[in-house]
């Protein structure tokens, strides 16, 4: 079970399948990466799986780093099959599934587990958009025997990190233009203003004075949510009332995660809502301690 909020729709359990660990720092947004500062955690824990081993290094006083190992369990593929009763599946929530180490053949085997488990539903999020778009435009797929497969999955949610405008410019294009039954976008951690209404130049032409719009309307759900840890980054809830506000307009869903860590320190100095009602929570995840009006927890219908 994870405790990931927005994995949490109703009359379904949220899980989270990994079957990959070890993973490499390729934007802002990794600079504290939970899945490393977990993955140490796991690596050092006697009674961890195999796939942790020696992903994650510490010297001395210093934070934990990825090693550049990335470890595949072809033993926990089969987790899905397993359970009976409909799941959202978060996929690969400590590594990515589309990194450069993983191969072709090891992405395809995830698919026709999901493909063979199509009582739950599964959240595939990457950073790598151009690698995953590129491999669901190879015609990758099966069309006989069990677990016959081909994208777009009905039950398959595929979604890119977006943690800026930079990010938000270079990775959503591949992401609208990947077969997708739902697509989505998460602006997590958010570190900055994130505008999904402006338009965007021709990707495939550099310097092409053609333009084409984003297109919000294409998007299924949008997730949002301040940094955790020690040292997180700041979130300013402008950039959040406004992300909302988009979404609103275009009738996208919406799903406010948390308000992150460096809010929950200040939140009696930043909040509009009486300290009173609680405890923010160490991430900011109390909802209920949040101004009104970021209290915005939507599904994609």
């Amino acid at each position: 079970m994870t405790k990931i909020e927005w994995t949490h729709r109703a009359n379904t359990k949220g899980e989270s399948w990994n079957m990959i660990a070890g993973c490499t720092k390729v934007s802002p947004g990794c600079a504290n990466c939970y899945a490393l500062r977990d993955s140490w955690r796991i690596m050092n824990n006697p009674k961890r799986p195999e796939r942790y081993a020696d992903v994650c290094e510490r010297v001395g006083n210093r934070p934990p780093f990825w090693t550049g190992l990335v470890n595949l369990d072809y033993d926990a593929l089969e987790q899905p099959l397993h359970w009976r009763k409909p799941r959202t599946v978060f996929v690969a929530s400590m590594s990515d599934l589309f990194h450069d180490a993983v191969p072709y053949s090891f992405i395809d085997r995830v698919m026709r587990i999901i493909a063979s488990a199509p009582q739950h539903t599964y959240q595939i999020l990457t950073k790598r958009a151009e690698r995953m778009r590129h491999h669901f435009e190879r015609g990758c797929f099966e069309h006989q025997g069990e677990g016959a497969w081909g994208m777009p999955l009905d039950n398959v949610w595929l979604g890119v990190t977006a943690e800026n405008q930079e990010q938000a410019d270079r990775r959503i294009p591949h992401l609208l233009e990947t077969p997708a039954a739902l697509r989505y976008v998460s602006v997590e951690p958010m570190l900055g203003p994130v505008d999904l209404c402006e338009p965007y130049p021709n990707r495939e032409m550099p310097g092409s004075n053609i333009y084409y719009p984003w297109m919000i309307q294409q998007l299924d759900w949008i997730i949002i949510g301040g940094e955790s840890g020690s040292n997180a980054r700041p979130m300013d809830l402008r950039w959040t009332r406004d992300l909302i506000g988009q979404c609103h307009d275009a009738d996208v869903p919406v799903f406010v995660k948390q308000l992150g860590s460096a809010w929950a320190q200040k939140a009696g100095r930043y909040t509009d809502t009486p300290w009173s009602v609680g405890d923010p929570g160490r991430k900011g995840e109390n909802i209920e301690a949040w101004p009104k009006d970021v209290r915005v927890r939507e599904f994609p219908r």
